[in-house]
């Protein structure tokens, strides 16, 4: 036993090293586990912000003075390059920018790995990668097809991305097979509606008359209205009243419809579309359209000009198309833009329509989630949804060599927006599309032609969508 003394000098030494943060290391301690929790902690795997996020073509990298990229900082600002157009600095709306941080949020980063194939090759803006703090995300694609393993969210990611550099820089244009003159005609036209502010046009089709015939199931009331059967989910939905869509209306006088929507309505002027299609049908119909690209429903309540344009005149409809992701990745966010675009509409005494989108090409699951945001919001409202996006699931599936969508796996090709134009034509005129013209003019100008054959397979495609696929 040590003297006192001794003993109270070993205590006092004791005490003297802890005070200095000081001491032995435990018996049977983790040497190694003790090292890195001395190491600065990284941030987390899924993100909740991010320093970058760069998409590039895949074949030139960021910041070269080549190619297709575009690369986001946290701030929102960006810098970007197009073959077309150069390098374009800018700055992404808040909006945005919350809406970016929301699908990265959603993306399991942990398990993104090097050799998911998001894409096929063919669509320029390909290769993903998101730096937080010290640690690099990417995806890269090569000419494989995609991968069924890379999640919704990744995807819904990058094509976000594709959206944000088509919107503020130019349209993604396609590394594989060079685009012909409609091809090109299609990919600049959501460019050139985004630079206009209200991207008002007005045309007239020519006079006649229209009755209710197909298209339509389920019970009616005395002043004509039926309900449209939803594939894929229990419950009925209303449609419009009447031949005209107004109960009692003149038939002979011309029909308004103002679209409301992005460059899926824009692309190969479905509107005027609609309107020949209506012409060919023998029924006046006059067409206005506010279609910036990339615009969201909520972009529309508060900048684009749309709501002025609700206020301009006397519609008797109006359709909303909402951006390509959005009803899957924040439903809420539309649903909050449509009904205020719903009591606008109302208040001008005329009909809400809903146009219900499609899946991208490397995206088919999409679609559920589309309808479940579209026929929901629609069924709030009392309001009136056109399935195309239905009409073209069920197209593909009849036929799968069938081709709908332009080379951007994203905006339709000419059939797609006939297939469109017939599912329209037939929910805002109560007509089935059956019988149609495969070409279509609109005061004497030829919009658009397709294979006559390819045409008789749509029209009935989009007759059967609207009696519920059966």
């Amino acid at each position: 036993m040590a003297p006192p003394r001794l003993a109270m000098r070993i205590l006092l030494f004791a005490n003297v090293l802890l005070s200095l943060g000081w001491c032995m290391p435990t018996l049977g301690a983790d040497p190694q586990a003790a090292q890195q929790a001395a190491k600065p902690l990284h941030k987390a795997a899924v993100p909740g912000v991010f320093d970058t996020i760069t998409c590039t073509d895949g074949a030139s990298a960021a910041g070269k003075k080549a190619g297709q990229w575009i690369t986001i900082a946290s701030d929102g600002g960006f810098r970007a390059h197009s073959p077309a157009d150069g390098p374009r600095d800018g700055q992404l709306t808040a909006d945005e920018l919350t809406e970016l941080r929301k699908l990265i949020r959603a993306v399991e980063w942990k398990t993104v790995k090097k050799d998911y194939r998001l894409t096929d090759g063919e669509l320029a803006l390909r290769k993903l990668s998101l730096v937080v703090g010290n640690r690099t995300h990417e995806t890269s694609v090569g000419d494989r097809a995609a991968s069924p393993r890379a999640p919704l969210a990744l995807k819904s990611l990058l094509a976000y991305v594709e959206d944000l550099f088509g919107r503020h820089v130019g349209a993604v244009t396609v590394a594989a097979n060079p685009p012909d003159e409609q091809t090109e005609k299609k990919s600049t036209a959501g460019k050139d509606a985004a630079k206009k502010t209200a991207g008002s046009t007005a045309s007239t089709a020519s006079a006649g008359t229209s009755s209710l015939s197909g298209g339509r199931t389920g019970s009616g009331t005395a002043s004509g209205s039926g309900y449209w059967w939803s594939p894929g989910g229990p419950g009925r939905y209303p449609t419009f009243p009447g031949p005209g869509l107004v109960p009692g209306g003149d038939p002979s006088k011309p029909l308004a419809i103002l679209f409301i929507g992005n460059s899926y309505t824009s692309v190969n002027e479905l509107p005027r579309l609609v309107a020949g299609l209506a012409q060919a049908g023998g029924r006046k119909v006059e067409v206005a359209q506010v279609t910036p690209g990339g615009c969201t429903l909520e972009q529309h309540v508060q900048t684009s000009g749309a709501m002025q344009q609700i206020r301009s005149r006397k519609w008797d409809v109006v359709v909303l198309q909402e951006q390509s992701m959005l009803p899957v990745v924040d439903p809420e966010k539309m649903y909050k833009a449509a009904r205020i675009l719903h009591a606008e509409i109302q208040k001008q005494g005329a009909q809400t329509v809903f146009f219900l989108t499609w899946a991208r090409q490397n995206m088919p699951e999409m679609q559920d989630g589309l309808n479940k945001a579209y026929f929901g919001i629609a069924k709030e409202l009392g309001a009136t949804v056109a399935p195309v996006g239905i009409a073209w699931r069920q197209a593909l599936a009849a036929d799968p060599k069938l081709v709908l969508h332009n080379p951007d796996k994203s905006h339709p090709n000419a059939q797609g927006s006939y297939l469109a134009a017939c599912v329209l034509y037939a929910t805002l005129l109560g007509k089935s599309p059956e019988g149609l013209p495969s070409e279509v003019k609109h005061n004497g100008q030829t919009l658009l032609r397709i294979d006559p054959a390819v045409a008789r397979e749509l029209q009935g495609v989009a007759a059967k969508a609207m009696s519920g696929g059966k």
